[in-house]
């Protein structure tokens, strides 16, 4: 990493995701919602990092076959969110409410996310020139875009949001 690199917006929320992953597990590292949360703000910060010298890459050039291996951190954190919001979900007492279509949704959530996964890592280039590329315009959106990264996205933060109406 160059010395600018280190120093950039991106990088300082890096670290800041870093630290507070870091300040949660030493917190409580027997808890599996203390570790849900510090792995999913552990990996967003990887995933800035890697996709931020990812885009750094496809602007130079097609990307390497390696490259397309920078999205995992993005998966786990996503999934790892998830799963934190299902573990504390599990700590509220739910007495007479039905909550097997939350915790079910959230499920969804995930594997949406895993198939947001896979596509990216069978078409980085097209992940990160159209998709992230087309981030502040998606009305440039091709079909495929919608399709493979889009869609999976929205909808798995749609089924996030969706739990929260169903205890």
């Amino acid at each position: 990493m160059t010395a600018h690199v280190l120093t950039t917006p991106y990088f300082l929320t890096a670290l800041v995701a870093l630290g507070m992953a870091w300040a949660f597990v030493r917190a409580d590292p027997d808890s599996g919602t203390s570790r849900a949360l510090s792995l999913a703000l552990a990996m967003i910060g990887v995933a800035i990092i890697a996709n931020n010298r990812v885009f750094e890459l496809a602007l130079n050039g097609p990307l390497p076959g390696w490259a397309r291996w920078f999205v995992l951190p993005e998966i786990i954190a996503f999934c790892a969110v998830f799963e934190w919001v299902l573990r504390v979900r599990r700590t509220i007492p739910a007495g007479e409410l039905r909550t097997r279509f939350g915790d079910k949704v959230l499920r969804i959530a995930q594997l949406l996310i895993v198939a947001y996964g896979i596509a990216a890592v069978r078409y980085p280039e097209v992940r990160m020139r159209e998709f992230f590329g087309g981030i502040n315009n998606p009305l440039e959106w091709s079909q495929q875009v919608v399709t493979l990264f889009a869609a999976p996205m929205g909808l798995a933060q749609g089924h996030g949001d969706l739990q929260r109406g169903h205890a």
